[in-house]
């Protein structure tokens, strides 16, 4: 498809579109040059963008206005939600996400168990193996998604789960004594340890900081400088974004 022979079909300017698209001139052109081309965009987002908008030759200048508005919106949607950097369908599942919470909080009774269940769920999967099973787990049964090449371990893990679940069910789970006082002793554990990881995480951050202090100043010294308070400081944050960036 020649693209600048189609939007002038239209009715529609690169200028317009440019705007739309939040993309200056040169770098709509690029896109267009590769599109036309028939090589992939680097960008993802407007590689799928390009798709929707130039694959059908055979619309009409509102079906095109309307598929227009539904990019502009994404585009947007991901500048409010400061999510343009990532991946289109971590952006959708991140805005999903965050509809669901916000209409969710909104009724009023919203449970923050649940929301504390999913920060925990999120800092620790990736390094516990019980949380990234059960979370394949529920989204597997829950959707459409092919077991074809699920692994032996998320097999195993979950028959488990749903032995567990199924049981709960059927014979929901009555009081036990000793099993709560176990439930008791392994949160004080995982109270403990989160103290000891705070404290030594605190250790970490003030002799990195340290060794900043001491460099900086080591410095100004050598250069026979005698800075102030303000300038160590200042060279010092300039020092902690730089090694942060």
């Amino acid at each position: 498809m020649n693209i600048s022979q189609y939007l002038k079909a239209l009715g529609k300017t690169k200028t317009e579109l440019a705007g739309e698209l939040r993309l200056s001139r040169p770098t709509l052109n690029q896109y267009i040059e590769t599109f036309e081309a028939g090589q992939t965009i680097e960008n993802e987002r407007y590689n799928i963008i390009f798709k929707r908008l130039f694959s059908d030759r055979q619309i009409d200048r509102g079906l095109f206005e309307k598929r227009v508005e539904a990019v502009r919106y994404l585009l947007e949607r991901d500048e409010k939600y400061d999510i343009g950097c990532l991946e289109p369908e971590a952006a959708d599942i991140v805005a999903r996400i965050h509809n669901n919470m916000v209409r969710d909080m909104s009724k009023g009774d919203w449970d923050r168990k649940v929301y504390d269940a999913i920060l925990i769920l999120l800092v620790g999967y990736n390094n516990n193996t019980v949380m990234r099973e059960l979370a394949g787990y529920l989204s597997d049964l829950n959707s459409e998604s092919d077991l074809s090449e699920l692994s032996s371990q998320s097999k195993a893990y979950y028959s488990y789960y749903y032995t567990c679940f199924r049981r709960i069910l059927d014979n929901p789970p009555s009081f036990d004594a000793d099993s709560y006082e176990s439930f008791i002793e392994r949160k004080a554990e995982l109270s403990a340890y989160r103290e000891r990881t705070k404290a030594q995480t605190e250790q970490k951050v003030r002799t990195r900081l340290d060794n900043i202090i001491k460099e900086v100043g080591a410095e100004f010294k050598n250069n026979g400088v005698e800075a102030t308070e303000d300038e160590i400081f200042t060279e010092v944050i300039r020092r902690m974004n730089k090694l942060n960036s």
